[in-house]
């Protein structure tokens, strides 16, 4: 199909349309109101975000709930059903909607955390990815990458997008979603950890956590079985991170993310519901990522108990990720889990 003349009145993006390596499997609709010149150059940083097939596959802009446009490889049949291409599309635009809606309550169910707004979503199934990133206030970037051939790739290109927008458009500070733009030096100081509601857990998954704990990215984690935490540990006591309760103390801190682990797996199945069509499932893992650090949610294995990590420095959202990634894949191998 490619660009079939879709996007001729749209100047300069056009240009950077006829231009896309893609640009034979591209598709670009964009809303009568988003056709004005003062959208063309949004639209071509979207384009440069969708430079291969690795994803992200489906690209759209909402502002104050409504849709700008949308970009969407559907057409190239290594990505999907060309003949399916427009139904995928309708469901793709549904489902974004929804996911937005969700984002915004869990916003309101974080905001007691006292780390900040709600900056990105990621949700991971076993063939798709969504992420769902806050620009400014009300307006949103959602890409969707499924089949999902290079997850990290597709996030990172996503989180650039979004950081290139606010600095370069908007002239607004870098917020550094995911993480990927730096990380502070890290403290040599040892962590003093403090393990909870674990009189019979396995020693060796205590030892686990306590391996991975530390005050430089992983802050807190729990083990959730029914909606609630079977074991928590956490370095908060640790004077290496101390600056950061100065608004909250630790005890309030911790029980705020035992409610998350009872309250908030509601929300997180709403957030997959809304995309399940697309992307399939189960929800692997959700992250949730926030001005100060990140949240992340890991099914272990194919059981209902869940990994809880979290991080209170932004500038280690990205190692803390592959920490949590690990320490899932050493807890699904260990059988007192």
């Amino acid at each position: 199909m490619g660009l079939s003349g879709k996007d001729r009145d749209a100047g300069a993006a056009f240009s950077a349309a006829e231009q896309h390596p893609l640009k034979d499997r591209l598709t670009v609709n964009r809303a009568g109101h988003a056709k004005a010149p003062a959208y063309s150059e949004l639209l071509r940083l979207c384009l440069d975000s969708m430079i291969d097939i690795s994803g992200p596959h489906c690209l759209m802009y909402f502002n104050g709930g409504f849709r700008d446009f949308t970009i969407d490889l559907f057409d190239h049949p290594e990505v999907s059903d060309p003949d399916a291409a427009g139904t995928l599309r309708e469901k793709c635009v549904r489902a974004f909607r929804r996911f937005i809606l969700v984002y915004e309550r869990m916003e309101w169910l974080l905001d007691p955390l006292r780390t900040g707004g709600l900056i990105r979503i990621a949700l991971r199934t076993g063939t798709g990815l969504i992420v769902c990133g806050r620009v400014r206030a009300e307006e949103y970037i959602v890409g969707m990458s499924s089949p999902v051939r290079a997850p990290d790739r597709v996030d990172w290109r996503l989180c650039e997008l979004i950081t290139a927008i606010r600095t370069g458009l908007y002239e607004l500070p870098d917020e550094n979603p995911g993480g990927y733009h730096g990380r502070r030096s890290e403290s040599a100081q040892s962590a003093e950890i403090t393990f909870r509601r674990a009189p019979d857990a396995s020693p060796s998954v205590q030892e686990l956590l306590k391996e991975q704990l530390n005050v430089n990215d992983l802050h807190y984690v729990a083990l959730i079985r029914d909606r609630q935490p079977v074991m928590e540990a956490d370095v908060f006591n640790s004077s290496a991170v101390s600056h950061l309760f100065n608004s909250i103390t630790t005890a309030h801190r911790r029980t705020l993310y035992g409610e998350f682990a009872h309250r908030g797996r509601g929300d997180l199945a709403h957030l997959h519901r809304a995309v399940r069509d697309i992307i399939g499932g189960p929800a692997e893992r959700v992250v949730l990522d926030l001005e100060s650090g990140a949240i992340y949610v890991e099914r272990l294995g194919s059981s209902n108990d869940l990994l809880l990590g979290v991080t209170l420095e932004q500038s280690a959202v990205e190692s803390c990720d592959g920490r949590i990634a690990r320490l899932r894949g050493q807890l699904k191998d260990t059988p007192e889990t």
